[in-house]
């Protein structure tokens, strides 16, 4: 499906390096490695990992350096063979490049000194690249920062070997094999200006896939967007469809086989950083995705997976990050046209019919609540929480 945008956004080369075992290199990719997740399976994963560059305040409650120490493992135990993370600072990338398994079989689309403030997405592959690119959203670039307005895209070979000899593409050169994956990390804030705002960028971006498919030979149904894509309001899921994509978490739970899951990644009754840092939150939203191109040549060889769930066991109420991740596992399926259940599709059109939700949150009531939240953050400043 076609995706016309005002003006095409502009499609610059990006660049991926790899550790050549003393430092990180361009244009080095890892030594071979088996496929873990299947023959011609590749996972798919997204990550907030929440930024450090926030006021000393904010600080004291996510207690950064910690997060990103637990970071580490979490990654490599669910080991992702595409990992688009949102909101990484030099801080942040210098911690999971120091990672033992990130260095043996990754590649990533970033080194702390490339990272534009202040902070930006990076993309983690495990799967064979193709090539890399960087995608400049025009209208919908301005008048944000240049991070919040160029995201990385990887082009990978899902068609991998599952012995314990290669993880390369195989040799005869397939276009439908191959996906073409954007991290993006849309505008927050729950006001009608910015839900405009974040649909055009998610237009603008899934049009600069599909061209860029276009212009490397790989069919422009072969799409992922997945990141942050900060859709505040159950009627925002027009932009999936509206856009030809499908929703990974709700063709996998809101199916009628399905267990219904809300796949709230924001969810402040859950999570209880959030409550720690952001005094009065009490939303619950689903604003991390996984979205595949509908006619993709992949099928669905698990559900979507909702991961970074667990608090730290060394601090109080501190979670990796005030997001849940996601994972799903696509399986390479040539003679397969990837297609969304019409119940899903009905579910997200009546939840496209609604009104905008209220604005739970205010600044009066942060405000309010952030005097009995002091003490908590004086505890915490004192090391005694």
């Amino acid at each position: 499906m076609a995706c016309s945008v005002d003006v095409q956004p502009r499609i610059l080369p990006g660049l991926s390096y790899g550790w050549d075992g003393s430092a990180w290199v361009e244009g080095v990719a890892p030594p071979p490695q088996p496929g873990t997740h299947g023959a011609d399976t590749v996972r798919l994963a997204t990550f907030n990992i929440l930024a450090d560059c926030f006021p000393w305040v904010v600080e004291l409650a996510t207690q950064s350096q910690a997060r990103y120490a637990a970071l580490v493992p979490t990654i490599e135990a669910v080991l992702p063979d595409v990992l688009g993370l949102n909101e990484v600072t030099p801080t942040a990338l210098t911690a999971l490049l120091e990672s033992p398994v990130i260095r043996s079989q990754y590649t990533v689309s970033h080194v702390p000194e490339t990272l534009l403030p202040p902070h930006a997405c990076v993309i983690l592959a495990r799967s064979p690249v193709v090539s890399s690119h960087t995608i400049h959203l025009i209208t919908s670039g301005i008048p944000s920062t240049p991070a919040r307005s160029q995201f990385p895209v990887a082009i990978v070979e899902t068609r991998v070997d599952d012995s314990s000899t290669t993880n390369s593409a195989r040799d005869d050169d397939t276009p439908n094999s191959k996906l073409v994956v954007g991290c993006l990390h849309t505008r927050a804030y729950q006001t009608a200006e910015n839900r405009e705002f974040r649909k055009s960028q998610i237009r603008e971006f899934t049009a600069g896939l599909r061209l860029l498919a276009k212009e490397t030979g790989v069919p422009e149904c072969n799409v992922v967007v997945m990141g942050d894509l900060n859709l505040h309001d159950k009627n925002e899921d027009a932009t999936v469809f509206e856009n030809g994509l499908l929703d990974t978490w709700a063709e996998t739970h809101f199916q009628p086989s399905g267990d219904g899951s809300e796949g709230m990644t924001f969810d402040a009754a859950r999570n209880p950083m959030i409550k720690r840092y952001i005094p009065g939150e009490c939303r619950q939203m689903r604003l991390d995705r996984i979205l595949v191109g509908s006619g993709c040549a992949v099928s669905f060889a698990s559900q979507c997976v909702m991961w970074g769930t667990e608090p730290l066991k060394s601090l109080r109420d501190v979670t990796l990050s005030d997001h849940y991740a996601l994972y799903i596992d696509v399986a390479y399926s040539p003679d397969t046209a990837l297609a969304g259940v019409d119940e899903v599709r009905k579910k997200l059109e009546d939840n496209a019919a609604l009104p905008p939700e209220p604005r739970k949150f205010t600044y009066i009531g942060f405000a309010f609540n952030l005097i009995g939240h002091s003490g908590f953050l004086l505890a915490r400043a004192l090391g005694l929480v």
